[in-house]
């Protein structure tokens, strides 16, 4: 069976890309709104890639966005990430600060977006 490629939000039909760009602003707006500060997005490095970068009181915040139709529960292996984390963080003279890894998983139904976020602390 072939995946999906197009997806109806708002009454407007989007590509899977396109589809991943709302969510990732969803996402966004889901962080500010739990009173996170957004510091980076779309940040790739040799050892991985984060959607979002986000600072949550005196914890740096590394986030993957999941943009799903239904309502299916994922939890991706986030350690693996950890090397990527490490880079950010030297890159930008953080020496020692709490950090956390989260899924923010963006659901599209009838055209609304729904948020689910998996924190996982390390």
């Amino acid at each position: 069976m072939r995946k999906k490629q197009f997806f109806m939000v708002g009454g407007v039909i989007l590509k899977k890309n396109k589809l991943q760009f709302f969510g990732n602003n969803e996402a966004s707006k889901y962080l500010e709104k739990q009173n996170c500060t957004i510091l980076w997005k779309n940040c790739d490095f040799i050892r991985g890639k984060f959607d979002i970068i986000a600072k949550d009181k005196d914890e740096l915040v590394f986030c993957k966005v999941k943009v799903q139709e239904d309502l299916k529960e994922r939890e991706d292996d986030l350690k693996s990430l950890l090397g990527a984390a490490k880079l950010y963080m030297n890159e930008n003279n953080i020496k020692s600060m709490p950090i956390r890894f989260d899924v923010i998983e963006v659901y599209v139904n009838n055209n609304r977006f729904f948020i689910n976020q998996i924190t996982k602390d390390i």
